[in-house]
């Protein structure tokens, strides 16, 4: 849970500047690609540490999906529809974020592996129909890509911040590692 976590959030900033330049479609269908991939690897992960891996790699594709989604809607709508589609949006990844415990639970009933097996006809699905329904969104040419410090600065602080939290929990909040997390 803490890898996934960790990565989602340390990418979430980046994806999105990425894909506003590279291409939103293009960086939500590898996201979804990535995230199918790393689902079957958890599901067929023979030991904790290649299931860890494919949980890392499951947040690095969730990363580079939500952004770019709403950056997809966006543009299909007058800017004045803008709030009620940041509402739709909102609430669907609040129904999908508080179904996924009871539906997952009911998975680990039949076995463990199912919880990330379910990922792949769904994401095949979203792969097959977002090839054929999406547009090409991008930055207009010439655009400056982010500078590579600031990229990386913001991975940095997002993902020392997170693993505090994270780990603040079981380190202790006052501890000197949890206080360094956060000083960095």
């Amino acid at each position: 849970l803490n890898g996934y976590a960790i990565v989602f959030a340390a990418l979430l900033v980046p994806a999105g500047r990425l894909a506003d330049h590279f291409g939103r479609r293009r960086f939500l269908l590898a996201g979804v690609a990535l995230f199918v991939s790393a689902s079957a690897l958890c599901a067929a992960a023979p030991t904790l540490a290649v299931l860890i891996a494919g949980r890392v790699l499951q947040g690095a594709g969730a990363a580079a999906i939500v952004p770019t989604s709403l950056g997809l809607l966006l543009p299909a709508f007058a800017p004045r529809q803008h709030s009620l589609v940041v509402g739709i949006w909102a609430g669907v990844a609040v129904v999908a974020a508080s179904a996924g415990p009871p539906l997952g639970g009911l998975l680990v009933a039949l076995d463990w592996r199912w919880i990330f097996v379910v990922n792949v006809p769904i994401g095949i699905g979203t792969l097959i129909a977002g090839r054929r329904i999406l547009p090409e969104i991008s930055a207009r040419p010439g655009a400056r890509l982010p500078d590579a410090v600031s990229v990386v600065s913001v991975l940095a602080a997002v993902s020392l911040f997170i693993l505090g939290l994270v780990q603040g929990p079981q380190w202790g909040w006052t501890s000197p590692a949890v206080l360094g997390l956060f000083a960095g």
